[in-house]
């Protein structure tokens, strides 16, 4: 079964778009991809109707065992960068149940 994270982040004019697409996932699809990150999906949202969200990314992982490892190991490294292309945290989302 496939383990979905996303991460919302809010409109900002600070948001760096072509650093988070061209290297910041990618850097967390090296680091995570042992740990089970199979893909993500970058969405670009209409703020004005998504309630001032932009960015929403959609990670899908082997299983949350695997996702929590890997962000014991490297998820200081993936915070750390965040200063690179965002002046705000996001949201992250995880489901509780899958309904599959």
């Amino acid at each position: 079964m496939v383990f979905i994270v996303s991460a919302l982040y809010k409109k900002t004019e600070n948001f760096k778009l072509d650093y988070y697409k061209d290297h910041h996932m990618p850097l967390a699809m090296e680091r995570f991809k042992s740990f089970g990150l199979k893909s993500y999906k970058i969405s670009e949202l209409n703020s004005e109707v998504s309630q001032g969200y932009a960015v929403h990314t959609i990670m899908e992982w082997d299983s949350e065992e695997g996702m929590m490892k890997g962000f014991a190991e490297h998820g200081q490294e993936m915070r750390d960068d965040l200063d690179n292309f965002s002046d705000v945290e996001p949201v992250g989302l995880q489901p509780s149940t899958s309904l599959e």
